[in-house]
């Protein structure tokens, strides 16, 4: 028997007794609320795994255009990061 089978006998059985039906819709609730709150969480981590990456992949830009001598506010002016992050990374380079 599938899955939607065992379902369906269990909520047969269950239905016969108002108080265990009343328990199984609250565990069914409880189910898909924990399951909604486990996708939410995927999908901000997804969010916030991106955003890191995009911040390191121009971090990782903004060295590379100093290693190549670039000015820090021309720098600044291209990549859109700030001069005291810029500088910051230009004294981390030259340590």
């Amino acid at each position: 028997m599938g899955e939607s089978g065992e379902e369906e006998q269990l909520l047969s059985v269950v239905s016969q007794h108002p108080e265990s039906l009343r328990y199984y819709q609250m565990r069914e609730m409880g189910l898909s609320d924990m399951t909604s709150r486990i996708n939410y969480a995927k999908n901000e981590g997804k969010i916030e795994g991106k955003i890191e990456g995009e911040k390191e992949g121009q971090l990782k830009i903004v060295k590379n255009m100093l290693r190549e001598g670039m000015e820090i506010p021309l720098v600044s002016k291209m990549t859109g990061v700030d001069i005291h992050t810029i500088t910051a990374l230009q004294q981390q380079e030259n340590n």
